[in-house]
Order: structure tokens, then sequence, then C-alpha cells
């Protein structure tokens, strides 16, 4: 009896074997399969936008990312191609901007004119919430006055103008360099809105030279901190106004 039941427990032992291991390939086989169809539709993915790049590469701004969940070399790959995407939108952008702004000067014949279109330009352009336009003026002690602005409520430091070397605005001249704040010093400036006031989180000064002056300044504040990118449009575009 004890043989019978040790050939029965045998018999057992080795069927459950054998349901276990084609259990176990059964399963190897639909991970596989599973891994095999995300890589598929991950090199589609891929495939589509790279087709679409081809054909309507006059359009940058069309150009999509590519979504992928894979942690592998496909992953590498679409970061690679969003990255390279991001830089060509934002030189797209960069480059219209300028265009858009340059033709905006034509049939401009004065400076107050040019400042207020220049402010209410730029201003929203690269998502700022407020911008001051100061233009040097006297024939004694120079001074930069506010001749254009854009969201500006009449704040002043105690000054309504500028000296060379006084706060940020104449420092920016006197140094004839850009200066960008995301440290704002308290009660500089406030952005009003319908809702209340706020202090911005970024600001940039930026002198204008014509013929080796500073005849021009700069103010532009932000709710967000600038990119680089907007950064580099409005130097380019300050450059266009020294040389309007």
């Amino acid at each position: 009896f004890s043989l019978f039941a040790a050939a029965m427990n045998y018999n057992q032992l080795k069927q459950m074997t054998i349901t276990f291991s084609v259990l176990a390939l059964l399963l190897n086989i639909l991970i596989g399969l599973i891994i095999s169809k995300n890589i598929t539709n991950n090199l589609s993915k891929i495939t589509r936008v790279i087709k679409r790049l081809t054909t309507e590469s006059s359009d940058v701004k069309k150009l999509s990312q590519i979504e992928v969940n894979s942690r592998d070399e496909i992953q590498d790959i679409a970061k690679a191609f969003n990255n390279m995407t991001h830089t060509l939108k934002e030189k797209s952008w960069l480059e219209t901007s300028i265009a858009e702004m340059a033709t905006m000067y034509q049939g401009i014949h004065d400076l107050q004119t040019l400042g207020q279109q220049f402010i209410n330009k730029i201003t929203p352009m690269i998502g700022a919430n407020y911008g001051v336009f100061y233009a040097r003026q006297g024939t004694g002690e120079q001074r930069f006055y506010t001749i254009a602005a854009y969201a500006f409520n009449g704040q002043e430091m105690g000054a309504s103008s500028f000296r060379f070397g006084e706060g940020i605005v104449g420092q920016a001249a006197l140094e004839k360099r850009t200066i960008h704040l995301t440290d704002i010093p308290e009660n500089y400036i406030k952005i009003a809105s319908g809702v209340g006031e706020a202090a911005p989180a970024s600001l940039i000064v930026i002198p204008v030279e014509f013929e080796g002056e500073i005849t021009v300044v700069i103010e532009i504040a932000s709710f967000k901190k600038f990119t680089a990118i907007q950064e580099t449009l409005l130097q380019q575009v300050a450059n266009q106004i020294g040389i309007t």
C-alpha cells in the first residue's frame, strides 16, 4: 500500500510540475507579446511624428511631442526628438517675433510713439505683465523719464525720473548692462489687476545704446520667471531700437 501511495504522490507531483512549467511558459510568452506590442506601438509613434516632420517641415508649430511609456533606448530616442522639436519651435518663435517687432517700426517718426508701440507689443509677447519705456531727456543733468508704459499705475520709488546710477533703472544705464532680478526688492513695484496687486517674480531692466550713449531704458516685469529664449528676444529687439 505504501508503494502504491508513493507512486500516486510521484505522479501527482510530476503532473503539477508539468502544469506549472506549461503555465510559466505561457506567462513568458504573454509577457513577451506585451513587451513586443509596446515596442511596436512606441516605434510607430516615433515613425509617425518623424514622417510628419519631413512632410510638414515648413510649419514647425505643427510638430508634436512623442509620448512613450517605456524606459529603454526608445524612450531616449523620444526624449532626444522632443528636445530637438522644442529647440526648433523656440528658434521659429524667436525669428518670427523679431521680424514682427521690426515691421512695427515702419512709419514711426517720434520716440514717444515708438516707445508706446514697443512696450504694448513686447510685454504680452513674452508673457510679461508690466512694462515701462524710459527715455533720456534734459540738457543739464540728464535723467530718464517714463514716456510709455504697459499696466503701469504711477507707482514711484521717491522720484518721477532717474539719474545715471539712481535706482535699478539708473544703475543699468550707468553700467550699460542688463540687470535681471528674481529677488525683487520689497515694495519696488506692484503689478495691479482686477483682483488686487502683487509683486512680480522676475524683473529685467535693459539699457539701449545709440552711438555709444544710453538713450533708452526698458523695464519689464512678470509674475513668472523669464525663460532664456524670452531674454534673448528682449535683448535683440532692444538692440533694434538702438539702430532704428
